[in-house]
């Protein structure tokens, strides 16, 4: 599991999440589903295996992915629940919600984060595209990239075309975006990045 810095995924989302409702599916009239595996783990728990990389944790992952997965299959209007972050954000932002609320169990946890980020979701199909600077490539969603060109021209970085494809313009962009916000300038559309570049303000409508 690759680790991440916490300092930039901390703030704003984290606190919003914790005040999110989730709208769960019904698996019966009356509300009630069955869950299964790790996902009934409760958040105490969780902190302690992610701190210590155990397999435990490593479970959780897959178990994460395959919710994920199943999400995207039973929600209407999405093909990709979570398009842009990667299964090792969103466990940091889970260890995050669960250091702060350790009695919080982590299928709700879940339920919350993708209800958080539910606007962000993909509606449909699209195809990746390989964003490369030097020795380093990085795949993304096209309709990730138009969005990310979009963001980028709001924050006063990028004037040319939402189109979805990564040249330099974009590349430039990147790097001005993320020096201005203190990040590793890689002029790529990493985690970081794209988590700060998304990240939903407290009231904020998308």
């Amino acid at each position: 599991m690759t680790k991440i810095k916490a300092r930039c995924l901390t703030g704003t989302a984290i606190a919003a999440l914790c005040l999110w409702s989730a709208t769960a599916q019904a698996a019966n009239e009356q509300g009630q589903f069955a869950v299964r595996g790790v996902g009934i783990m409760d958040c105490a728990t969780f902190t302690k295996e992610y701190k210590e990389r155990s397999q435990v944790a490593f479970i959780f992952a897959g178990w994460l992915d395959g919710y994920i997965s199943a999400a995207n299959r039973l929600q209407p209007g999405t093909f990709d629940a979570a398009p842009w972050q990667l299964t090792d954000i969103l466990m940091v932002l889970i260890n995050n919600h669960c250091a702060a609320n350790p009695d919080h169990r982590l299928f709700t946890v879940v339920q919350r984060l993708l209800a958080f980020y539910g606007d962000q979701r993909l509606a449909n199909s699209s195809d990746r595209i390989d964003a490369k600077v030097g020795d380093k490539t990085i795949s993304v969603y096209k309709e990730v990239m138009r969005r990310a060109q979009l963001a980028l021209a709001k924050a006063g970085v990028y004037s040319g075309t939402a189109d979805g494809l990564f040249g330099p313009k974009t590349q430039a962009a990147f790097e001005a975006f993320q020096e201005k916000s203190n990040l590793t300038k890689t002029g790529l559309p990493d985690q970081q990045t794209l988590f700060r570049l998304f990240e939903i303000k407290p009231g904020a409508t998308q």
